[in-house]
């Protein structure tokens, strides 16, 4: 089912997915739907092995199955509305997971002890948000091998408000400009 809606006219998903509970793959992207994050379809399909929400407009936290998928191995979420926190134990939900993206949505990573940030080659695109450079626990930031473009964030990375911080990756990138 993606990219079908027609123009944006169909906001929310289908009712027909509400019945669905054997679903192996399943590509909702590009369609404009809004609402919820649709968690309740990986809590339903437990042998789901492909689910592709990219470029819709769900919103809410990135909520888990309580039960393990073991089929799971691609999923996309990128170029949502999700915030809050990443879930941890993402690779303990799904053992088998080969690529997990959650590009271009607001989700935070956990800042009050946060010493290595590492999310290297992970197809990341758009401006490197300000909020990772916020903990001021952290001490590695790697961000290598992504998408990322334009200007670096205009932050202060002195020894006085990141005390720690002693190794920054941001090679492999499309940044240009000055370096703050």
């Amino acid at each position: 089912m993606s990219n079908c809606s027609t123009k944006g006219l169909l906001k929310q998903l289908p009712n027909l997915l509400y019945y669905q509970y054997d679903l192996r793959y399943l590509n909702l992207s590009y369609n404009n739907f809004d609402g919820q994050n649709p968690s309740w379809l990986l809590e339903n399909n437990t042998r789901l092995q492909q689910f592709f929400i990219a470029d819709n407009s769900f919103k809410g936290p990135l909520q888990l199955p309580k039960l393990v998928n073991v089929d799971m191995y691609e999923v996309d979420m990128s170029g949502n509305k999700m915030q809050g926190q990443i879930p941890v134990n993402i690779c303990l939900t799904f053992p088998q997971l080969q690529a997990f993206s959650l590009s271009r949505n607001a989700f935070e990573a956990k800042r009050n002890s946060l010493r290595t940030l590492r999310l290297s080659n992970n197809k990341l695109s758009g401006k490197i948000p300000p909020t990772i450079f916020s903990s001021t626990t952290l001490e590695k930031l790697y961000l290598d091998g992504n998408n990322f473009d334009g200007e670096m964030p205009n932050i202060d990375i002195s020894a006085v408000n990141y005390p720690l911080l002693r190794d920054i990756d941001l090679s492999n990138n499309y940044l240009s400009g000055r370096l703050p």
